[in-house]
């Protein structure tokens, strides 16, 4: 018994080390709500989450990558460049009254996140999924998917 009881653990403290450097190199953040005074919680940018909480177009496409792969919630998806896809953007969330933003699970992975949250405002509810690459002291959006979210 007491052979049995060692064991386990010596389990016990392999399986936490594992989750320990697993928790080193991949992170799972879920959150129910997001306040710009909790920023410091989540890997996304302060910047691209008011943007999208505003709406504001201009602001979210200084935060895209060169190209960016957009998936809009009528079925168009393509890679658009920086300018393409301000121009795609404005158009859509223009159509968005009084529009909230709130991240519901972030993934980090090395120099990529994928964040995901609903966007909402008076009369729709977008599913929205971004994925984020840090180049340096910079974070771009590589990939920006809306996807019309059930009542």
């Amino acid at each position: 018994m007491k052979n049995f009881t060692h064991i386990i653990g010596i389990i016990c403290l392999l399986f936490t080390s594992c989750l320990g450097a697993l928790a080193q190199t991949d992170s799972l953040y879920v959150a129910t709500s997001h306040d710009t005074s909790d920023q410091w919680r989540y890997a996304l940018p302060v910047e691209i989450y008011n943007s999208l909480s505003k709406g504001d177009a201009v602001a979210l496409a200084s935060a895209l990558n060169s190209s960016v792969e957009l998936a809009m919630p009528q079925g168009s998806s393509n890679i658009y460049s920086r300018k393409q896809a301000e121009v795609v953007l404005s158009e859509f969330l223009s159509g968005i009254r009084n529009p909230q933003f709130s991240i519901s699970h972030e993934r980090s992975m090395g120099a990529s996140t994928q964040t995901i949250g609903s966007l909402v405002g008076d009369g729709s509810k977008y599913r929205i999924f971004i994925l984020t690459q840090q180049h340096g002291q910079s974070v771009f959006i590589h990939q920006l998917r809306f996807e019309v979210a059930d009542r």
